[in-house]
């Protein structure tokens, strides 16, 4: 009796053991599989946040306004509003005719335009 039961024990744990081993080389596999995933994805943006950065550049936007026939002409320095940074500024600015002044705020994160 004593040898069944050893044998039986044997097996049982031959048993996990396998199960174990397959269910690791399993999960091995996905992680690969995952990993070279995320790789061609992050490839992929990469590519795609280039494209954009070109699309973005002057020389493209200028052929963009050729291609489709649209005439403009860089604004003129009496044209251009330069606002400054809210943060930089100490004290409020007065308002005029009892009206609160306000200013334009885009927050973004700034790449090599």
């Amino acid at each position: 009796m004593p040898i069944v039961s050893v044998v039986g024990a044997l097996a049982l744990f031959l048993g996990g053991y396998i199960w174990l081993s397959c269910r690791c080389d399993a999960l091995g596999r996905e992680l690969r599989s995952l990993e070279s995933e995320k790789e061609r994805l992050q490839n992929e943006y990469l590519t795609e946040e280039y494209k954009w950065m070109r699309m973005k550049s002057p020389r493209e936007i200028e052929k963009a306004l050729e291609k489709h026939n649209i005439m403009m002409t860089w604004p003129k320095t009496e044209q251009v509003i330069r606002l400054s940074d809210m943060n930089l500024i100490d004290e409020p600015l007065p308002a005029e005719d009892d009206e609160a002044i306000q200013f334009a705020r885009i927050e973004r994160l700034l790449l090599n335009e």
